[in-house]
Formats: structure tokens, C-alpha cells, sequence
């Protein structure tokens, strides 16, 4: 770059080359002609970016090589900035757990699992009983992927009952949903417009 802007800098970026130069051509193992030439002041005066990019290929195997007692050490002292540290307490789930990768392992666990008796029963709008619910809770929290009930409210809330959130998941048999829908219209007082318009939108 100095030379394609004529810089100044060039004498100094010749001289540490030269330098270079000059330790290798101590080693008797490395002698190359290319490395005596750099010392000479005809080399530079009319030097192009070719000759340059040839040095650089010739040079970079053997830099290593130079003596490393003529080379500066260079030390950095940096001071970091820090402000008062703070407690963060973090209400998520356990660490390395991504949470999106957490909920489609558990809807996936309970869309594959629809059979089981009680999702089955979620399905098909049939009443639970306490050990249902007990059973469902055990099936989610001790043998699947949720892991434990507090994994599984701090990626999903609860707001939502587990029945609810499953229902959702696995929906409502359609022959369940109409016979639910035929229950309601039979204890409702509707006309038989209204219950054609309410038939048109199940």
C-alpha cells in the first residue's frame, strides 16, 4: 500500500524487511540470493508490486527463522470499566435448555402419544376423574420430555389447566363435537332458523 500511494511509511516498511533480510542471511542453512538482494539499495529503487508480492511469498516460510532477540516486545496494558455488579435472578429454565426446542419436544411427545387413555379421553370429550388427572400429570412430568412440572410452567405458564393445554394440542374428535353440539342445541330454546344458522357455522 505505501508504495501504490507513495507513501512515506516506505522506508520504514523497507528497512524492518531488510532487517529480516539481514538475520536470515546469517543462517548458512537458508543463503538465497533473493534474501542478499533485499539489502541492497538497488533492489528498492525500483521496486514494483510484483517484485514485492514474490518477497512476500519467498519470506513468510522463513520469518521464523529471524533472530527473535532483534525483535521489539510490544506490551499492552488495558484497563476494563466495569460498573457495580447486581444479582439477576433468572426465572426461565435450566441452563443449556432452548426454550423453543423444549416446547416442540413436549407438543410433539403429546401429539404422538394421542392414544394414551387419558388424552384419549381429552379427545373424545369424555369426563376425567381424579386419578385421570393424576395419571395425565405423571405420563407429562415423570416419563416425557417435560421433565418436571416447574420446567414445564416457566415455558408455558399456568394460567392454562394441563386439560385445556392438551385439548388444544390433540383437538376434539369430530363425531365428540357434534354430539356435544347436538346436547346443547337440544337444552337451548331456538327457532329453527337459529339452529339452521348455527349448524351452517360448526
Amino acid at each position: 500500500m505505501a508504495v501504490i500511494k507513495k507513501s512515506p511509511s516506505f522506508s520504514h516498511f523497507k528497512e524492518k524487511v531488510q532487517d529480516i533480510a539481514r538475520d536470515l542471511s546469517e543462517k548458512e542453512s537458508i543463503q538465497m540470493p533473493l534474501i542478499l538482494a533485499t539489502l541492497t539499495d538497488e533492489y528498492w529503487a525500483d521496486v514494483t508490486l510484483g517484485m514485492l508480492e514474490h518477497l512476500r511469498v519467498k519470506f513468510r516460510d522463513l520469518v521464523n527463522f529471524a533472530d527473535k532477540k532483534n525483535r521489539n516486545t510490544v506490551y499492552t496494558s488495558l484497563k476494563d470499566h466495569i460498573g457495580e455488579g447486581e444479582d439477576v435472578e433468572v426465572s426461565y429454565l435450566t441452563p443449556g435448555i432452548n426454550l423453543a426446542q423444549y416446547r416442540k419436544k413436549v407438543e410433539q411427545y403429546i401429539k404422538t402419544n394421542e392414544n394414551h387413555v387419558t388424552i384419549y379421553k381429552l379427545k373424545h370429550n369424555q369426563a376425567l376423574t381424579k386419578l385421570d388427572f393424576e395419571e395425565l400429570e405423571r405420563f407429562l412430568f415423570e416419563s416425557g420430555p417435560a421433565e418436571t412440572k416447574e420446567q414445564f410452567e416457566n415455558a408455558y405458564g399456568n394460567e392454562q389447566k394441563l386439560s385445556v393445554f392438551i385439548r388444544s394440542l390433540v383437538g376434539l374428535d369430530r363425531t365428540a363435537a357434534v354430539d356435544a353440539f347436538s346436547r346443547f342445541l337440544d337444552e337451548s330454546r331456538y327457532n329453527t332458523s337459529q339452529i339452521r344458522f348455527i349448524e351452517m357455522r360448526r
